[in-house]
């Protein structure tokens, strides 16, 4: 039951003048908006277990509480969670009635009786249209209160940081040619006519920000409204669970999604900790054009206060997922996701088909490629559905491009054809799996003890196959020595090319050796066993191991050998590893000259399917043989070691298994200390996956028996748009994408190349991106040269012309390292028979002057019309030469 404050209580203007006074906010009422408050708003109580409002209710009202306590629940699968208490003074409750349809998204219950202000939304609505400065100011109040639902939500008001970290302030530029269509097709700014969207813009600006450069800190006072335009943002936000204060991140990537909060005259509290990952574009409206907006053109104000309070909503749904949903798979978030908005979500929606597909590895890309198209090109909903399903099935889309990454290395080897160069195809099966465990959470500990003398035998507990990894054809990698391989002795050894030796083996010494330049791996794999040569009597093969281990060792490369022999036996689970040790690599190590050192390297979770898991390493002090057993040449003394041996490396394992679990939630100075992913930048394909939707959206192109021209690679090919008038190619096909690395560019190439006619011309342009990201000349050389390796595998009969990297203001404490990049691929290129290499940098040397140039305006990293003009003489000339 209802009971109405007596009329000698305050009034409902009153509610908001005073707390807005209390919480050093500003609401500023016309006599004529105080009449309307006043007369159609009442405060009203009520009892305890009280429902205001439903979930999916069409909304009447929005409500503040006086004083109180409520609760929000939502109701999934036949189970109602609740994500948020508020006890508040003057908070607004049901604000998603705001947004489209006019729907309330939860059901609010009254857990203490309490005093609820009722204000209907047809009074709102008329107030923002009669009185509009009033209006603005009442949303700016409306806003500025909301925040708090998002504390509620994540259960944690973060405290001013102390220190603060330092902070980059960017690059003001005032010209971008994609800025209206780029924001128009957002979902923060879906809702705005976009004849208006020039009209708000005008209040903006646009702040260039370099990669790993720190923007805002979570928990600091800000003024300032920050929404991503370009690029890619690291965003951290903490909350409690099981009272630990527990951090996540979040890669955004998708422009228009607003990071901060700004009401036009006071500072709230930053949601999140954000920093550049590459180089990224910030649109801003600071508090001064907030201010000014409200006063100017009032109705864009309300209307970017109540997207403001929109981004709020979808802040809340995305920390509901680490709350309710901790232990679960994404596709349990994505049915109660959709559940959610299902009175938003249209019911062919390909939402609900990607329900159906997202479980099974076989079926998963179709599945996520239904969210991307619900994320890229549906309605409102659909948008924000899809981005928030994304960002929740992470680790589902990690686990299918590690499959999908495992499928494509298996092509890689059983399609190469017969005088493939050995060292080039096991540089790019190395950076393939490098890659793939890129898509996993890891952990490597005591990278320290990897010694610095080459003639060392590396022992590591092996892992039963995960069902999750193996192929369609029922091929299983051995997931955890080519982890041992790629991420802890490949990217810690200098190699040079090598011969590549056939494997060679014994079922009764249990390994089989393989060597990958400065690399011997050894393992034993039954089915490998089954393919060696059977006509060789057990101690011919024993003695032929023993050999080729001795050549590997004198050539300087280590060995690495899985001692158990197997990985088939329920003693090769993390739970149980390792198996017993068996003597064949321990006496391998008592026979080679001179001794060597044996370094254990005990490994955790590789059984486990990798969208639920962290891969763990634990690297440990090497030793020699000869000082744990008196007598190497006994096998009886060798045995009794390796008995108790067994126990002390199990202890290994299960530190590794302790240094997982620790991983989501150590301290990030505890993380300097470990070399991990973990809170690094996202993989390639997490980086860009949205931009390259959008090149695949914007480039249906269908097979023509004419020359294809090709453009790829980074913005500034991106943003070339009279590029088709400026070389006279009608067939010019643009699939650069922004901010792409050297990195991207050969991570997407097979899926954004392998479409196209059989002969053609290729135009590259890739490099300054990856040296402003912090690598370092030989980084991007060697980068550079697998991915035109893999140009040459995908197009083989195509013309490449790759242009120079060029110069510019923003990157002008860089011109030594483009000028080394440079000159390496102008000599590259000119050892390759129908390759081009245009040189633009020499003709723009300018562009590193201090002053403003010819070839850049406004904008400090992309060229001009004048520019771009020098680029299409530059490639015209060596198209017709």
């Amino acid at each position: 039951m209802l009971k109405i404050i007596p009329p000698t209580n305050q009034n409902a203007s009153s509610c908001f003048i005073e707390s807005a006074s209390q919480f050093n906010l500003e609401v500023r009422f016309s006599k004529k908006s105080k009449d309307i408050i006043n007369n159609d708003c009442q405060v009203k109580v009520y009892k305890t277990g009280e429902t205001l409002f439903h979930q999916n209710q069409i909304a009447e009202n929005l409500y503040f509480l006086v004083n109180g306590k409520v609760e929000f629940t939502r109701k999934a699968e036949d189970q109602n969670i609740t994500f948020a208490t508020v006890t508040e003074h003057i908070v607004p409750l049901g604000v998603s009635g705001l947004n489209s349809p006019g729907r309330y998204m939860s059901d609010l219950t009254i857990i203490e009786e309490s005093q609820i202000l009722i204000f209907p939304l047809s009074v709102l609505y008329d107030l923002l249209i009669i009185d509009q400065i009033s209006g603005a100011s009442l949303m700016s109040f409306v806003l500025s209160r909301s925040t708090e639902l998002l504390w509620a939500t994540r259960h944690f008001k973060p405290a001013k940081p102390k220190p603060i970290q330092k902070k980059f302030n960017g690059v003001l530029f005032n010209s971008d040619r994609d800025i209206v269509k780029r924001l128009t097709n957002s979902a923060f700014f879906a809702q705005l006519d976009k004849e208006r969207l020039p009209d708000l813009l005008k209040f903006s600006e646009l702040l260039l920000f370099p990669a790993n450069e720190i923007i805002m800190n979570e928990g600091e006072l800000c003024e300032d409204l920050i929404i991503l335009f370009t690029g890619s943002l690291e965003a951290n936000f903490s909350f409690k669970l099981d009272n630990k204060i527990v951090q996540k991140t979040r890669t955004i990537v998708t422009p228009g999604v607003a990071l901060s909060w700004a009401n036009g005259h006071s500072n709230l509290i930053a949601p999140y900790s954000i920093k550049s990952n590459r180089d990224t574009a910030i649109l801003k409206f600071s508090k001064k054009n907030l201010r000014s907006m409200m006063e100017v053109e009032p109705l864009l104000a309300s209307f970017l206060f109540q997207r403001q309070i929109w981004q709020i909503g979808r802040f809340q749904q995305s920390a509901n997922r680490h709350f309710n949903f901790t232990d679960n798979p994404g596709s349990e978030f994505l049915k109660t996701l959709i559940s959610f908005n299902g009175s938003k979500i249209p019911v062919q929606s390909p939402l609900h088909c990607a329900v159906h597909m997202i479980d099974n590895r076989f079926t998963r890309k179709f599945g996520l490629d239904c969210i991307y198209e619900a994320a890229l090109k549906g309605n409102e909903a659909e948008k924000t559905v899809g981005s928030l399903a994304l960002d929740a099935l992470k680790p589902v889309e990690r686990e299918h491009r590690f499959f999908e990454q495992l499928n494509k290395i298996y092509t890689r080897v059983a399609s190469a054809k017969k005088g493939t160069n050995a060292s080039s195809l096991r540089e790019l099966i190395q950076l393939d799996f490098a890659r793939a465990f890129d898509q996993v959470p890891y952990v490597i500990k005591g990278m320290e003890n990897l010694p610095k003398e080459s003639k060392t035998i590396f022992i590591y507990n092996h892992l039963a196959s995960c069902p999750e990894n193996v192929l369609a054809n029922g091929h299983a990698f051995s997931i955890d020595s080519h982890f041992v391989s790629s991420k802890i002795l490949y990217q810690n050894t200098v190699t040079e090319d090598k011969e590549l030796f056939a494997p060679v083996g014994t079922p009764n010494f249990g390994v089989t050796v393989i060597i990958l330049d400065l690399i011997t791996l050894l393992f034993t794999h039954q089915s490998q066993i089954d393919l060696m040569k059977h006509n060789l009597r057990k101690e011919a093969r024993k003695e032929s191991l023993f050999i080729e281990a001795q050549k590997a060792f004198d050539e300087g490369r280590p060995l690495v050998i899985a001692p158990e022999g197997t990985s088939e036996t329920p003693d090769n689970l993390t739970t149980t590893s390792p198996g017993p040790l068996k003597l064949g690599a321990f006496k391998l190590a008592a026979n080679l000259k001179p001794s060597p050192v044996i370094v254990p390297i005990a490994l955790a979770n590789f059984d486990f399917p990798v969208s639920g898991t962290n891969y763990a390493a634990v690297i440990k002090p090497g030793f020699r043989l000869s000082d744990m057993v008196a007598d190497t040449s006994s096998e009886a003394e060798i045995e009794s070691f390796l008995k108790e041996y067994r126990k002390t490396f199990r202890s290994y394992v299960e530190e590794a298994i302790e240094l997982a679990a620790e991983l989501n939630i150590m301290p990030f100075a505890k993380r300097q200390t470990l070399s991990t992913n973990v809170g690094l930048l996202s993989p390639v394909e997490e980086e860009f996956g949205t931009d390259v939707r959008e090149v695949e959206i914007q480039n249906h192109i269908s097979q023509t028996k004419e020359q294809d021209f090709i453009l790829y690679g980074s913005s500034t090919l991106r943003l070339w748009k009279e590029a088709k008038t400026d070389l006279g190619i009608p067939h010019l096909s643009n699939l650069a994408f922004g901010g792409a690395t050297i990195a991207a560019c050969q991570a997407f190439s097979e899926r954004l190349l392998t479409t196209r006619t059989t002969n053609g011309k290729i135009i590259i342009y890739a490099g300054d991106n990856d040296l402003g990201s912090g690598l370092s000349v030989s980084e991007v050389i060697r980068d550079y040269k697998n991915f035109l390796i893999t140009v040459t595998e995908l197009l083989p009969n195509f013309e490449v012309l790759v242009i120079s990297i060029k110069p510019c203001p923003f990157r002008r404490h860089l011109r030594k390292e483009i000028e080394e990049v440079n000159f390496w691929l102008e000599k590259y290129i000119n050892n390759k028979e129908n390759w081009s290499f245009i040189d633009i940098h020499s003709s723009m040397l300018d562009a590193y002057g201090e002053n403003k140039n010819a070839f850049y305006s406004d904008d400090p990293l992309h060229m001009n019309d004048v520019g771009y003009a020098l680029l299409g003489k530059k490639v015209r000339m060596s198209l017709n030469s």
